[in-house]
């Protein structure tokens, strides 16, 4: 029976995989909670004041019969000021956009060491573009789409542009089912649903990846083998193979 420190000479790359990753995802969304419910128990409070002061209103209207009295149009200006406060309330739209890109910011580091690790000659620096990672994974037979709740990751990964960039609605934000027939702004409320929906599954998602990518690494079926193989065998001479062969049956004691 091998002895642990021999399976990690061996194949340090998969015994350090296996540390890589273990992130709380949560755990920006946790240190801001009590920020998040302080605002959202003020905002609630103006809502809850605007609908006490429309109710306010209709009762004076059916008792007194006017609906331009003195009373009841300090009543309407106080609860349009009060509903204009509310529009211009953005700071629970402000500490769920951080949520949402502080998510995507750490799917992109992890995803990035967990290639730094098991790649160790493959420069990240290009991976800030979605589309270079996947074709890196590609040419390793990972295809991202495919793994689980990679959609998920791909909604976060549009809306979180959005949010840094132009904030400008796109195509792509209104298929997220959160924001199917926005096209003005985002609510809170919306990102709120959104980051509720997701974030039990973006760490599935990386965890996911990170099994295909020990796959690579260290599965080996007799077709890959096959493929290897014939690899080689076309560009060898004889000779060479001959030598190749040798050094891969006394690899142990290299």
């Amino acid at each position: 029976m091998k002895k642990f420190s021999d399976f990690w000479l061996k194949r340090p790359n998969e015994t350090i995989l296996d540390f890589v990753d273990n992130y709380d995802y949560e755990q920006f969304g946790k240190s801001i909670e009590a920020s998040v419910q302080k605002y959202r128990d003020q905002y609630d409070g103006l809502k809850n004041e605007v609908h006490q002061l429309n109710e306010k209103i209709i009762s004076i209207e059916k008792e007194i019969g006017d609906c331009y009295s003195e009373e009841i149009l300090t009543l309407i200006h106080e609860s349009v000021y009060i509903q204009e406060k509310i529009n211009n309330y953005t700071y629970l739209d402000t500490l769920f956009e951080m949520k949402i890109i502080n998510l995507f910011r750490s799917v992109e580091l992890n995803i990035k060491s967990l290639i730094r690790y098991a790649y160790p000659n493959v420069e990240v620096k290009s991976f800030y573009r979605w589309d270079m990672m996947q074709s890196f994974f590609k040419s390793k037979n990972i295809d991202l789409t495919s793994i689980v709740h990679y959609d998920e990751c791909n909604d976060l990964r549009n809306l979180n542009n959005c949010i840094k960039h132009s904030r400008k609605i796109t195509k792509r934000v209104q298929e997220i089912q959160e924001f199917k027939g926005t096209t003005q702004s985002i609510e809170f409320e919306q990102l709120e649903k959104f980051y509720k929906r997701i974030i039990s599954k973006i760490p599935l998602f990386v965890q996911a990846l990170k099994e295909e990518i020990k796959n690579d690494l260290y599965e080996f079926s007799d077709e890959r083998l096959g493929r290897i193989v014939r690899d080689y065998y076309e560009r060898m001479d004889e000779e060479t193979y001959e030598r190749f062969s040798l050094r891969i049956k006394k690899a142990d004691s290299i």
